[in-house]
Formats: structure tokens, C-alpha cells, sequence
């Protein structure tokens, strides 16, 4: 199976690339986590609960010849992380980066906490590349 991991910044259009592409079936990952309520104080998930939360996923799409995976996947650590998971059960890995002008995407927000959002990611995000793992980085503006 190909894995097309969507990476970019809240409101770079991901979510509308996934739905344009109707033939392929696809899973925004953080709806897999949205049932998982932690308390106050509770430690940062890491990535080892979407992983296992995946699992599941795939065994769900495993005749599937593709499937895109919505997610931000801003950092390197994070991408080398499931990249790895994902090529260690033989599955092939592609990044489509959305990458539209910062322009267009504060255009596109409605309220203030997703220019917080936006704030926060900015500094976190490492430009994707070969030596992560991917096969392919296909580039979207």
C-alpha cells in the first residue's frame, strides 16, 4: 500500500485536497485521537497512541492500493516516526506537502484561535526531505 501522508499548517488545505480525492480512501488523523480525553496536567501524547490507533487503520484499508493520512506532520522527528513505522510493515511512503502563500491561509481563518494555532506551528515546522524516508515528496501550492 502507498501512504500519502498531507503535511501542512492549519488551514493550508489539506482537509479539501483529502476530499477532492474521493477515489482514495483516506483518515484525518487527529479525528482518531478526538476521543481520547486526558485530565488536567496529563503528559503530552507522543506519537506511540496514533501509531497503535494506525494499526488499526490499516488492517481497516489493507486492500486498499492507497491511503492518505491527514495530519500536520510538521516536524522531522514526527515524519521520521511514522515513516519508519509505516516502511518497517512494508508500506510505501509519499509526502504531499500543501504549501500555499501564509497569505491565503490568514485569509482563510475565521477566528482568533486558529491564528494562535498558526502561531505555534510556524516555529515547529522542518522542511520535508529525502533523507526522512519518503519515496516521494510531491510539492502543492
Amino acid at each position: 500500500m502507498i501512504l500519502y501522508f498531507l503535511i501542512g499548517f492549519t488551514h493550508s488545505g489539506k482537509t479539501f485536497y483529502r476530499e477532492q480525492q474521493s477515489c482514495t480512501p483516506s483518515v484525518d488523523t487527529s479525528s482518531l485521537l478526538s476521543g481520547i480525553h486526558r485530565g488536567k496536567g496529563a503528559p503530552v501524547l507522543d506519537g506511540t497512541i496514533l501509531l497503535s490507533l494506525l494499526e488499526n487503520v490499516l488492517e481497516a484499508f489493507d486492500n486498499e492500493e492507497a491511503l492518505l493520512l491527514e495530519g500536520p506532520f510538521l516536524t522531522r522527528e514526527n515524519r521520521v516516526t511514522f515513516t519508519d513505522y509505516m516502511k518497517k510493515r512494508g508500506h510505501s511512503v509519499h509526502y504531499i506537502w500543501i504549501d500555499p502563500p501564509i497569505s491565503l491561509i490568514l485569509s482563510r481563518m475565521k477566528d482568533r484561535d486558529a491564528g494562535l494555532k498558526l502561531k505555534q506551528e510556524v516555529p515547529l515546522f522542518d522542511f520535508p526531505t529525502m533523507e526522512e524516508g519518503a519515496e516521494r515528496i510531491h510539492y502543492m501550492i
